[in-house]
């Protein structure tokens, strides 16, 4: 018969190996499903053709790649 608390110890392990499922089930569920159809809405589907027709390889740009500059009056650290 097992005792006692190797029993909770192994309700315990069940109940950590659940989360991680858990945690690893919604992190595919939002990378296989919820951005390739976030990116068929027409904002984000407009902005990758705009940037595609520029020869812009969207799935390969790095914000370190983007000209950008912060607004006006923004604190910014030099």
């Amino acid at each position: 018969m097992i005792s006692q608390s190797r029993s909770s110890n192994l309700r315990e392990n069940q109940r950590k190996w659940l989360k991680l499922l858990a945690a690893s089930g919604s992190l595919a569920a939002i990378w296989l499903y919820v951005l390739p159809w976030l990116a068929t809405l027409n904002p984000v589907a407009n902005h990758v053709q705009r940037m595609q027709r520029q020869d812009i390889a969207v799935e390969a740009m790095f914000y370190t790649d983007l000209n950008w500059q912060p607004p006006d009056g923004a604190a910014w650290r030099k």
